[in-house]
């Protein structure tokens, strides 16, 4: 049976630590309890807002409808070969949790994705990636759940249609589905892959030149702990904007003018660019306005320094966009999601 709560805080649904409040608020645990929910359009006839861990969206207001938090646990090896292992894993799993859970065993494929908040079934939407890695490289399948009716439909992972921050969910599928489970498929006792120059000199810094799935872990660790803030501690949803991905002749023309901009080309002969980078040199790094600023050891993350606003992280954001595209004519998109 499940349980619809009213006027709800979220402040503890939000790692940015906003204070908001939902209309109506109900956590399920289970597929059988989402489909229960889904059936019931009247719970949302003034609005539906699906929340993971809350790491990835700014609460700009209160959410009127209903706001559903999805904890559907568990984590389920679905069969093994000599060199592979497929698991099947609840939504509402936490994703360094299932990092942690796959090291532990020895599976490749998850280790440079560690500390990465969120949820498991929130990892698809995004295509969470770091260090050369994205979910798309051991995503099977996608299941979820049809909003309304609560139907249940599965996704191979060509049909997901991921991209760079990117996928189906976030586009066409986009308040059509809930994500209640994923399927991986992990390596066992394969080569670790080395493609990200900032993991290869923390290895290399600690000595290890043949790194197994624990020490590529580890020096993961390592790094995200220097360079981003705990939420725990300092509000933030990780790396406010995305990437830029711009044309070769933009980013020649870029590395032109400014020669110690990294630029990493992609499959289509565009051109990948450090949006923290672009932050820095456009002089934000440590700034402050207000009860906001942009954290000191990483331009990527906007942190609420205590009592933020919405509005202000906004404003700061704007700020930002509008300095970097009169510099350096690169548009920032925001990757955090703004809720509603």
């Amino acid at each position: 049976m499940i349980e619809v709560k009213t006027d709800q805080p979220l402040r503890a649904y939000n790692t940015f630590g906003l204070d908001a409040r939902a209309e109506r608020f109900c956590k399920v645990s289970s597929e059988a309890e989402l489909a229960e929910v889904l059936r019931r359009a009247d719970l949302y006839r003034h609005g539906l807002h699906v929340l993971g861990a809350g790491s990835n969206v700014l609460l700009a207001g209160d959410l009127s409808g209903l706001t559903l938090a999805v904890a559907i646990p568990g984590i389920e090896v679905v069969s093994e070969s000599e060199g592979d292992c497929r698991i099947r894993v609840g939504a509402g799993v936490g994703w360094h949790d299932l990092v942690s859970w796959s090291v532990a065993r020895g599976l490749s494929g998850l280790e440079a994705l560690a500390l990465i908040p969120g949820s498991a079934g929130a990892a698809p939407v995004q295509n969470v990636g770091a260090y050369g890695s994205e979910a798309a490289d051991v995503l099977e399948s996608v299941e979820g759940l049809s909003i309304p009716g609560g139907d249940a439909i599965r996704f191979s992972r060509a049909e997901c249609r991921l991209g760079y921050r990117d996928s189906v969910f976030k586009r066409e599928l986009a308040k059509k589905i809930i994500i209640s489970r994923v399927t991986l498929r992990l390596k066992k006792h394969g080569p670790v892959p080395m493609t990200h120059r900032a993991l290869s000199d923390e290895l290399a810094a600690a000595g290890i030149s043949s790194p197994t799935v624990k020490d590529v872990f580890e020096a993961v660790v390592r790094i995200r702990k220097r360079k981003l803030p705990d939420p725990a501690v300092l509000g933030n949803a990780g790396s406010f904007f995305k990437n830029p991905v711009i044309s070769s002749d933009q980013a020649r023309k870029l590395t032109g003018e400014e020669p110690k901009l990294p630029a990493y080309p992609e499959k289509d002969g565009r051109v990948k660019v450090p949006a923290g980078w672009l932050i820095e040199r456009a002089g934000f790094l440590g700034a402050r306005r207000g009860r906001c600023g942009v954290y000191e050891k990483n331009a990527l993350v906007i942190v609420n320094l205590g009592g933020a606003t919405a509005g202000e992280i906004l404003a700061l954001a704007s700020e930002i966009q509008d300095r970097v595209r009169a510099l350096f004519g690169v548009a920032l998109e925001r990757e955090v999601v703004v809720l509603p």
